[in-house]
């Protein structure tokens, strides 16, 4: 006789972990968003936003691996390096005045921003349309800007690194080497992805 397994969500208590830091994330980086845009309307140059917004990467990029706890995962993700490695550690006038660094920091901001109000969503419900859309669009946009950027900043640290870090700089070089195909990989999941969620499939995504 077979057996029926069911299928249970998450508990009441790791749900509101979730709902909780996935809506305070959303929060956090939509601060970010605007006080990058804002410095640019007030200054109307690139080199500045890390005075201005990017320094904020350091405390709250890192509240990232709250994301993996539940899981019993633990990863070092590219944008952990840059924010704590080179923007907190390093903080190099030819990385922080980097044109890239603001593109960067934008491009992270309205990724997360959605990204995160989508999982919102789905914890209480359905995403609305529009965030749905945007989760599965804007990333042709944002992932090429943002990865070509993180690539430009760290690339920035390199010559100092080489010195005053060289395990740093090693490390750095090899992530510098893996971007290409990482970055690959995640763009064509997305595409995959988009194509199960806007073409008309109905199979739930994680």
């Amino acid at each position: 006789m077979s057996q029926t397994k069911i299928k249970r969500g998450p508990s009441s208590a790791t749900k509101s972990y979730l709902l909780a830091y996935n809506g305070g994330s959303a929060a956090l980086w939509g601060y970010v968003l605007i006080r990058a845009l804002r410095s640019l309307a007030q200054t109307g140059d690139l080199t500045q936003t890390f005075p201005n917004a990017s320094k904020d990467l350091v405390w709250i990029q890192p509240l990232a691996v709250l994301e993996i706890f539940p899981c019993a995962l633990w990863t070092v993700s590219s944008r952990l390096l840059l924010a704590v490695g080179i923007l907190y550690c390093y903080p190099l006038k030819e990385a922080t005045e980097h044109w890239a660094l603001s593109t960067m920091t934008i491009a992270w901001s309205i990724t997360e921003v959605i990204r995160y109000l989508f999982y919102a969503f789905n914890l209480v419900g359905t995403a609305p349309s529009f965030i749905i859309w945007c989760r599965y669009s804007l990333f042709y946009i944002l992932y090429p800007v943002g990865a070509s950027s993180e690539m430009f900043v760290a690339y920035q640290a390199l010559p100092h690194l080489k010195t005053a870090n060289p395990a740093f700089y090693y490390t750095l070089v090899a992530i510098l080497f893996y971007y290409p195909l990482g970055f690959y990989q995640l763009f064509t999941y997305m595409i995959k992805q988009r194509a199960k969620t806007l073409g008309g499939k109905s199979k739930k995504l994680e």
